[in-house]
């Protein structure tokens, strides 16, 4: 439950004035039990996106760092953006009644709309979490193992499968909407165990909408069938096997650190794409050669020869054109047990 502080203060971002509460009060249930926090907006510390900004608070009193801080996810009410705004909010209002709530998505605390003037803004609470998956490998260039990956795919899946029973297609999966929420290093033997959480739901298909007309996502990760709804501007037809299109390339990234059908215009992407035609991953300027050994591999893929092996393996139960002959939640869900 959060409450909002009648003082407000104001952020400007591209021309955008956002009005925000100065202060949020925040009860939250944990399990170790309930805890309280005053929040005070760090105005200078905050995320923007396509939709929206993300504004840090923080209660300075509390010395538990995790809990310390909390994010608010504000938007402005547009006709617009309207439409993929509301469906996350409304997404989040449907899974915050749920008491198997997934600890791969990120946690929202309360959802309100109010206005400001002649400006209706769109508040999230959510909790505090800074860094995506494409930062951490790329930008801080913080060092991980195959074991590390099949561990961020494992969890990846887990998040998948919740929206998915849920009946959410995600249809946005990449590495920005992919958070670090956690790592922890082993003392002992050095090794990093890293825990992440899927955000971003503005996207998403509901399936048990005969008249769902919202989607969308990134090129560069869209499914064949994904990229014709778009196109339609229709989504009646789209099933969950295109989150798992797009959790193939996802697998790419991490291993071979490039996108199996990269081209110089979109055109080209989405050609490559309707037609399957991959790039020959060997040939990355940036493929990670020490990936090849058999590093603390799971169980599940010792029946392979390395870890190449089983993510060709792997891409070519996901990047079948035909939907009929991808592979489904289950069977990536069976392999990764």
């Amino acid at each position: 439950m959060s409450i909002f502080s009648n003082d407000t203060v104001e952020v400007t971002h591209r021309r955008v004035i956002y009005t925000i509460p100065k202060h949020i009060f925040l009860k939250t249930e944990r399990p170790n039990g309930t805890t309280f926090g005053l929040y005070t907006a760090d105005t200078k510390s905050y995320l923007d996106g396509a939709y929206a900004i993300v504004i840090k608070y923080e209660d300075k009193t509390n010395k538990n760092k995790e809990h310390s801080r909390i994010a608010l996810k504000v938007s402005l009410k547009a006709k617009s953006i309207n439409d993929k705004i509301k469906r996350e909010l409304d997404i989040y209002k449907d899974l915050l009644k749920k008491r198997d709530y997934s600890k791969y998505i990120c946690s929202c605390h309360g959802i309100e709309s109010l206005k400001y003037g002649r400006k209706t803004f769109n508040y999230l609470t959510m909790e505090y979490l800074t860094c995506d998956l494409f930062d951490f490998i790329f930008k801080h260039k913080r060092p991980y193992t195959s074991k590390n990956i099949y561990s961020i795919l494992s969890q990846t899946l887990g998040g998948l499968d919740f929206l998915h029973k849920n009946n959410i297609i995600y249809n946005d999966l990449k590495m920005e909407n992919i958070m670090i929420s956690g790592l922890k290093c082993n003392s002992e033997t050095g090794e990093t165990t890293i825990t992440i959480k899927l955000i971003d739901f503005n996207c998403c298909t509901i399936t048990n909408d005969n008249d769902d007309d919202i989607g969308g996502g990134t090129l560069e990760y869209m499914s064949p069938e994904l990229q014709k709804c778009v196109r339609k501007k229709s989504f009646k037809t789209l099933t969950p096997k295109s989150d798992v299109w797009s959790f193939g390339l996802l697998a790419c990234m991490l291993f071979f650190q490039c996108q199996p059908y990269e081209a110089k215009t979109g055109k080209q992407i989405i050609k490559n794409i309707q037609t399957n035609i991959y790039n020959n991953l060997n040939e990355c300027s940036l493929y990670v050669e020490y990936l090849k050994e058999d590093l603390s591999l799971p169980s599940f893929v010792r029946k392979y020869h390395s870890n190449e092996e089983f993510i060709i393996g792997l891409m070519d139960m996901c990047f079948k054109t035909d939907i009929k002959n991808r592979a489904g939640m289950s069977d990536l869900l069976s392999l990764f047990n």
